[in-house]
């Protein structure tokens, strides 16, 4: 079976993971917020572990593209994913 983009994107957004790139700032404000960092992904080191508030999810809103969304539906963040294997990357930016 191949894995295709739509597999990878839907294991992005049904985990609970995030981008490791993000600036210094996002990373605090999310902790403010209450999501608390639980180190890399050892099998893919684009990604971190992470625990999200009660609530918190993320929503696919394109091919790479997702919102990180409160519990209320408020945009927290986008997450960008290209899955390509000579292009892979991801990263986090508040909105």
């Amino acid at each position: 079976m191949a894995i295709t983009r739509e597999i990878v994107f839907y294991e992005l957004t049904e985990n609970d993971t995030l981008p490791e790139i993000m600036c210094d700032d996002a990373r605090k404000a999310l902790k403010n917020l209450g999501v608390e960092f639980l180190g890399p992904v050892s099998e893919d080191p684009l990604f971190q572990s992470v625990k999200l508030p009660s609530g918190w999810k993320k929503v696919r809103t394109g091919l790479m593209w997702s919102d990180l969304v409160d519990a209320t539906g408020e945009k927290i963040a986008v997450i960008f994913y290209d899955a390509t294997p000579f292009n892979r990357r991801a990263d986090l930016r508040l909105q």
